[in-house]
């Protein structure tokens, strides 16, 4: 896993706590990318009106008003997709997670930055929990503003999603991360010539390539070409390097004397 990376966005960072209903520590610093002593820092200066601070078996939890265990472990199925943006080496300009009040469920939105030249490409995401609970209830429509990623704790809803996506309940460029395998996948369907689909199958990702490759295919890209819009795109990035930079140089300085 590759952290410390970005800067800590302090707002980034509150509207997630405070649309959680709970969040472990070692999970915010897998979203965030950040430090965990910097992360610590930050929170304390919030502890004592913006943020609730709560030790459970040696793990320390985050939460605005209320703490729901339930929520909690759904969060953690949705961050657990941070192992394969880590595992790829993927750059993310923001993170939010989204509360949805009628439901009570949560969606993560994460807005992945690719170089390519003098070119950015900025592939948004959205990454959602699906189960045996809210399966009938579950549908997502195909859109160009995100891809799609369902988070399946159970690998046995594989069958399930497929009858969906055959029913068109779900969309078919819809990707899927197993966070008991800890592997992404998509389906590769085939179609008779009225469209109707007669066979469809999962098949893994492996790397970034083939992440890139499928998400251009199904055009779920937005290109940045204006050299600022760039630069606010990778800000936390920079930050964090020019930060680096600094403490470098006053150690240097130090060592002088």
């Amino acid at each position: 896993m590759t952290l410390n990376n970005r800067k800590i966005n302090t707002a980034e960072l509150l509207s997630i706590v405070n649309n959680s209903d709970g969040v472990y520590e070692r999970d915010l610093l897998k979203l965030l990318n950040c430090n965990d002593s910097r992360l610590n820092n930050v929170l304390a200066n919030y502890a004592s009106d913006k943020v609730i601070k709560k030790e459970k078996i040696k793990q320390n939890i985050y939460y605005k008003k209320s703490l729901d265990l339930e929520s909690l472990r759904n969060i953690n199925h949705l961050i657990s997709f941070m192992d394969i943006i880590n595992k790829f080496k993927i750059k993310y300009s923001r993170v939010s997670l989204k509360k949805y009040n009628k439901t009570k469920e949560k969606s993560l939105f994460i807005d992945t930055i690719i170089d390519f030249k003098d070119v950015l490409r900025k592939y948004k995401l959205k990454v959602s929990n699906i189960n045996y609970d809210n399966l009938d209830d579950l549908k997502i429509e195909k859109t160009k503003q995100y891809a799609d990623i369902l988070v399946v704790s159970e690998s046995s809803l594989l069958t399930e999603i497929q009858k969906k996506i055959i029913k068109k309940e779900l969309r078919e460029d819809i990707l899927i991360y197993d966070c008991n395998l800890e592997i992404i996948y998509y389906f590769k369907i085939r179609k008779s010539e009225n469209g109707n689909i007669i066979n469809i199958s999962a098949l893994e990702i492996t790397d970034v390539l083939e992440f890139i490759k499928y998400l251009s295919v199904n055009k779920l890209f937005i290109t940045v070409t204006n050299k600022i819009e760039i630069k606010i795109e990778k800000q936390l990035y920079i930050a964090k390097e020019q930060d680096r930079a600094k403490f470098l140089r006053r150690k240097e300085g130090i060592n002088h004397e």
